[in-house]
């Protein structure tokens, strides 16, 4: 069962041999998706995370990064991709300077450019 949520609505799609049956659920899913900065070095930093089961709904997690509070996959914030089964990992290569980061999860298969759900926001400083 895929689950995807689009403001106030989520949609399910069961998948059948036929096809897909799709149903609904008005309340988005109340999990918690908790992002931690756990070492900087000279251009890198280490994160690690936690993410309740009723938020992991994409195949892979993306890092998004941004000089602003909250980035999003928007075309401007870069970004590097991890599967869903890690939860710690190593962005090497930053550029210096003052960095907000969130990781959130996505859906290769249904929209790649779209994030399903967001982290909380944490700053690194890159030297």
């Amino acid at each position: 069962m895929k689950l995807l949520y689009l403001g106030s609505i989520a949609l399910f799609c069961v998948v059948f041999l036929s096809g897909c049956a799709f149903y609904t659920r008005s309340e988005p899913p109340n999990g918690t998706f908790n992002l931690t900065v756990d070492k900087v070095k000279k251009d890198s930093a280490t994160f690690s995370w936690q993410i309740s089961t009723d938020l992991l709904e994409g195949d892979q997690f993306r890092f998004v990064m941004g000089e602003q509070k909250d980035p999003t996959v928007d075309g401007e914030s870069q970004w590097y991709q991890i599967d869903n089964d890690k939860r710690k990992a190593t962005w090497t290569d930053l550029p210096p300077g003052k960095w907000h980061v969130r990781l959130c999860t996505f859906n290769t298969m249904n929209d790649p450019a779209r994030c399903l759900f967001y982290s909380n926001d944490v700053v690194v400083e890159i030297q």
